[in-house]
């Protein structure tokens, strides 16, 4: 978990725009990372900036379908049970 905290704090005094030019491979790989690890811990109060970065990769029309297309195989992951509501429920908008 110490780990985990170094790297909020880090992405948390990079961040900045909601893009560095538009959404690229950086984000594509931030986006399942940020998934899992804030479900392992939870981000800080006081780390805005990254809960935002955050929530913009998941509202992603790209990142919302993978995880659809992910969710029959939550049930294999240790912490399945602490995963949001909100990516478990299914929605008309992932496809």
């Amino acid at each position: 978990m110490a780990d985990l905290a170094v790297a909020y704090d880090l992405i948390e005094g990079r961040i900045g725009a909601p893009w560095a030019a538009d959404f690229g491979i950086a984000d594509c790989a931030a986006a399942p990372a940020l998934f899992y690890a804030a479900i392992v811990a939870p981000f800080p109060p006081g780390h805005a900036n990254l809960a935002r970065y955050s929530e913009r990769l998941m509202a992603r029309p790209s990142v919302r379908r993978v995880i659809a297309e992910a969710r029959p195989w939550f049930r294999y992951f240790p912490l399945h049970e602490a995963i949001p509501a909100r990516f478990l429920a299914e929605r008309p908008d992932t496809a």
